[in-house]
């Protein structure tokens, strides 16, 4: 009996160290080919040109991924808290590597084995940044073991702060927005500092998948992804239960960012993209997140875009009148066929889309695309004499119907 288990023991053993030896050589071979994580000490990321005009006004952007670097120091507590809380409590505490989580996940992907579903990773953020920087989205074994490998590496060289750094101003939150400077102002409009509690835990609720949060496409599924990051916020002892409790009352408001470029100046910014390209190159002007201080004055552009239309129309109209843009049928539904005829590139912004529903010798009654109804009468079409070959226009109009038809 004492032989056959001193047998069993020593078969055991030598199994053991066989095994040990395997995974250490696996390592090895590993760590032979894992990239330098040592480049991410000078964080260098894509972020976005802007171009401004002479009085400050925000111009155009440029960028390959819409970013805006935010030193760690300048990123409020609030917002380290939310995504901490989120992904990984333990940030300040692991070595890299979470060795309960990864167990907890093991078991977990053991359970749901044969049901499809994709395994868990257990990922801290030093891992996270590892794999965003360094590897491939990839999901294998081999690549978790590298992804460790580098995290453990990268805390030996590099202080929390910094790692946390790379992640917050790296990371992809959807809306077009890398980084969480650029993901507060797309989704509320607001830089970092003036994030709600209930907003901050939105963003932090967006990496496991800014898809599957969106609250325009699902809205429920967005509130208790963020309503879960709120309790977890309380759970970790960032904010007190009341705050909590109302945070999770909130609604969830997005909002759409106008178009906040100055108007009128796109021409001057195109041309000024072509100069700065010229000069220093694509990657540094998509890349580079250069500060363009431009000539325009906005004023002067407003006025000079102004009188160039009226320039314009005056010398359309001084060879007279070409007809309507389209004929639409009043017989049925008219005001969908408005809606839906395209007008002529150029036009005036303050223009709208309209059609005459009536004519008379002394007016043309017409209907804007909005529903308005209006007048157009004889005394302003007096230079709408009919457009003649060789730059020759016809007789000054005696009747509307002259000039316009129902339908046009």
């Amino acid at each position: 009996m004492f032989k056959t288990l001193s047998s069993l023991l020593s078969t055991f053993f030598f199994f053991a160290v066989i095994l040990v030896i395997v995974i250490l050589c696996n390592l090895w071979r590993f760590s032979q080919t894992l990239p330098d994580y040592r480049q991410l000490e000078k964080y260098e990321p894509a972020v976005t040109t802007r171009l401004f005009a002479g009085d400050g006004q925000l111009l155009k952007e440029y960028a390959v991924e819409q970013r805006l670097f935010m030193p760690v120091e300048k990123i409020p507590d609030l917002v380290k808290q939310a995504f901490i809380s989120a992904e990984d409590k333990k940030f300040y505490s692991h070595s890299g590597v979470d060795y309960v989580g990864i167990v907890r996940a093991v078991l977990h992907n053991i359970r749901n084995i044969g049901t499809g579903r994709r395994p868990s990773g257990a990922s801290t953020i030093t891992q996270q940044v590892a794999k965003n920087f360094l590897l491939s989205s990839e999901v294998s074994y081999v690549r978790k073991i590298k992804e460790a490998m580098l995290a453990w590496r990268m805390e030996q060289a590099f202080s929390k702060d910094h790692i946390l750094e790379l992640y917050l101003n790296e990371i992809y939150l959807g809306n077009r927005s890398y980084g969480v400077a650029a993901a507060a102002l797309n989704y509320f409009d607001k830089p970092l500092s003036e994030l709600t509690v209930e907003e901050a835990a939105y963003l932090a609720a967006l990496p496991k998948g800014p898809n599957n949060y969106n609250p325009r496409t699902r809205y429920d599924a967005a509130v208790a992804r963020r309503n879960w990051v709120i309790g977890r916020m309380a759970e970790d002892g960032y904010i007190d239960e009341l705050t909590a409790e109302n945070a999770k009352s909130q609604p969830l408001k997005v909002v759409e960012r106008e178009n906040r470029f100055l108007k009128n100046a796109e021409y001057f910014s195109e041309e000024t993209r072509r100069e700065i390209e010229k000069r220093f190159g694509a990657e540094a002007l998509n890349e580079g997140g250069l500060i363009v201080r431009t000539t325009v004055d906005p004023r002067l552009q407003d006025i000079a875009t102004r009188v160039f239309r009226e320039g314009l129309e005056e010398y359309d109209r001084r060879h007279g009148w070409r007809g309507a843009t389209a004929q639409i049928d009043l017989s049925g539904d008219y005001m969908t066929l408005l809606k839906e005829t395209k007008l002529p590139v150029g036009g005036s912004p303050a223009w709208q889309k309209a059609v005459v529903v009536k004519t008379s010798s002394s007016r043309a009654e017409i209907k804007t695309v909005d529903g308005e109804d209006g007048v157009i009468p004889l005394s302003v079409l007096s230079w709408a004499g009919k457009n003649l070959p060789d730059q020759r226009i016809g007789n000054a109009p005696k009747s509307v119907k002259e000039v316009l038809t129902p339908g046009d």
